[in-house]
C-alpha cells in the first residue's frame, strides 16, 4: 500500500578494503523491483609499534603507534587508540593527554581519541612523548590493546603492538 515502510538489515561481510558497492533488488508482492545502490567502505589495518625502547632515568623519547597495511583508511577519519602500560612506575606518559586514564591492577590504561594524520602508513597513527623513571623494576610493556578506526576495529596481533621498555 501507497506511504508504507519496512525495514531491512543489510549484513556485509568483508572486502580488501577501500569502497564496496553493490546494488540491492527489492521485490514488493505486486512484482515492482526497487534497485537500491548500497555503499560500504572497508578499513583495515595492524596496529605496529617498535620492538624495543631502551631509555635512561629522566630521558624522554617518542613512541610511534603505526597504522601499517592500511587500506580505506583516509586523512581526517576518527581513530580511538587503547594503551596499557604494564608498569607506570617506569614509563610516563607526557603527551598527548589521554583522554580516560584509568590506573588498576595489571597497569595503567590510557585511552586516546584522535583523527588519521596521512594517508601514508608511514606516519604515526600516535606518537606518544614517553620519560623513563627509576621505578621498582628494569623492564615494562607499552602495549596497544585495541584500535578503532572509522568505527571499525582493528587487528592488534600481540607480536606487533607491544614494546619492551629497560630503564637504564
Amino acid at each position: 500500500p501507497g506511504n508504507s515502510q519496512t525495514q531491512a538489515r543489510v549484513r556485509f561481510a568483508g572486502g580488501t578494503g577501500g569502497v564496496e558497492r553493490d546494488t540491492l533488488r527489492v521485490a514488493d508482492s505486486c512484482g515492482r523491483v526497487l534497485l537500491l545502490p548500497l555503499q560500504a567502505r572497508v578499513v583495515s589495518g595492524v596496529v605496529a609499534l617498535p620492538d624495543t625502547v631502551a631509555l635512561a632515568s629522566n630521558e624522554e623519547s617518542e613512541l610511534p603507534i603505526l597504522l601499517a597495511n592500511r587500506k580505506g583508511v583516509e586523512r581526517g577519519m576518527e581513530a580511538e587508540v587503547r594503551v596499557k602500560i604494564g608498569n607506570a612506575t617506569l614509563v610516563e606518559v607526557l603527551s598527548p593527554l589521554a583522554s580516560e586514564t584509568i590506573q588498576q591492577q595489571d597497569g595503567l590504561w590510557l585511552r586516546y581519541r584522535t583523527t588519521i594524520p596521512s594517508e601514508d602508513s608511514k606516519d604515526a597513527l600516535l606518537r606518544l612523548r614517553v620519560r623513563g623513571l627509576l621505578g621498582n623494576a628494569t623492564t615494562t610493556t607499552v602495549r596497544v590493546d585495541s584500535a578503532v578506526v572509522g568505527g571499525v576495529v582493528l587487528s592488534t596481533p600481540s607480536y606487533a603492538a607491544t614494546t619492551h621498555y629497560r630503564v637504564l
